[in-house]
């Protein structure tokens, strides 16, 4: 079952919103919009990402949203793919912005397959993500678009116990 995301983009120069509706989390929806610069904005579970985009004219402009909901271990898998390396064994810098909007990074290596990993654990609450890769003999840096994502609290039970006094 699909989860229900906010979907609003509004054209800049009239001020007037064009789309205003709900569409699915992990599928893909192509709108055909007018050349202009517009405003994006998607919302799932409290969780706001907004960009501006410019729509040329004979251009596919693509954009996409990532939104990330962990379970309650604390504890996320970061994944991902570069588009070419040197060489396998380069460093990935993921950078976390906290719910306190403090940062800290992990970082992860890239092997042959262009593929990167990286574990990640801390309290409950909204947290986003981006990665970095630093420019290499051949290749130009490179940074992935900010992933939200929640980290849900830990589950706990209490039982309670009645005996004869």
């Amino acid at each position: 079952m699909s989860e229900e995301v906010t979907l609003e983009v509004v054209n800049l120069a009239t001020g007037i919103s064009v789309i205003t509706e709900p569409i699915s989390l992990c599928t893909t929806h192509q709108y055909a919009l007018n050349p202009g610069q517009y405003a994006l904005k998607t919302t799932y579970k409290g969780q706001v990402q907004e960009r501006n985009t410019t729509v040329r004219e004979g251009e596919v402009t693509k954009e996409e949203f990532f939104f990330k909901e962990v379970g309650p271990t604390g504890k996320v898998a970061f994944e991902g793919v570069v588009s070419a390396q040197e060489k396998e064994g380069e460093n990935v810098t993921v950078t976390v912005t906290k719910p306190d909007e403090t940062t800290e990074s992990v970082v992860a290596i890239t092997k042959a397959d262009l593929t990167y990993s990286v574990t990640y654990e801390n309290v409950s609450g909204d947290y986003k993500a981006v990665a970095r890769i630093e420019a290499d003999a051949f290749y130009d840096p490179a940074q992935s678009t900010e992933v939200a994502f929640s980290i849900g609290k830990l589950p706990r039970t209490i039982t309670l116990t009645v005996k004869p006094a």
